[in-house]
């Protein structure tokens, strides 16, 4: 029973690729890539502000 449902397997995976194969032939995937959202101007200014203060107490 185990080498019937394991040939079962073997040979349903063989058929599916098959068919993959030949619908792939005819048919292309376009992945969508979504852009990415805009940081906010907040965020940036206090990066920014952070990174000066950083620089002034690395100077002393």
């Amino acid at each position: 029973m185990l080498v019937l449902v394991l040939a079962t397997a073997i040979i349903g995976s063989f058929a599916l690729e098959m068919i993959l194969h030949e619908v792939s032939k005819h048919y292309e995937i376009e992945w969508i890539s979504f852009p990415r959202p805009p940081e906010p101007d907040l965020a940036k200014d206090v990066v920014a502000r952070l990174r000066d203060a950083q620089r002034n107490l690395n100077a002393r």
